[in-house]
């Protein structure tokens, strides 16, 4: 290879690195959302799975009835899922949108996780909303105590 095709080659990786880098650094709103849904989802939804399967191993090992232990189902898993990812999602979104990261924010992104956890759920739409509003408010609420506690610190 010669030297001038060399640094042709070396540039273009360069301009592609740059350019690969700006769109890492600023995506598009839907890619960004999409990504932050789908990885807080399938993470919540793998930490439930690891935690009701240890949960279940240490039961069974304390003698506990098989009537009264029932192995983990993917269920809860995916319903976990669904929960983290929405919010977090909505979070995103919510959070470039408005550009700030508020109690608004916070508020809807807890209530739109909270209602599509209840809808995937299968509960029937009162307890859809209620299930909003108390995801919203206890959302906020752990945020606002978590705040005062780190601003003693």
């Amino acid at each position: 290879m010669t030297n001038g095709k060399k640094n042709g080659f070396s540039t273009a990786v360069k301009e592609l690195e740059t350019l690969c880098k700006n769109w890492v650094e600023q995506p598009p709103l839907v890619v960004e959302a999409a990504v932050v849904t789908i990885v807080n989802g399938v993470q919540g939804a793998l930490i439930r799975k690891i935690f009701d399967t240890i949960g279940f191993r240490i039961a069974s090992a304390y003698s506990v009835t098989p009537s009264q232990l029932k192995p983990p189902h993917w269920i809860n898993a995916r319903n976990t899922g669904v929960l983290i990812g929405a919010k977090m999602g909505i979070k995103c979104v919510m959070k470039k949108v408005r550009g700030k990261e508020d109690s608004q924010t916070r508020m809807i992104a807890g209530f739109g996780a909270g209602v599509l956890f209840s809808l995937v759920c299968g509960d029937p739409p009162a307890v859809v909303i209620m299930s909003g509003v108390m995801f919203a408010l206890v959302g906020e609420g752990y945020f606002k105590v978590k705040e005062k506690l780190t601003a003693r610190n």
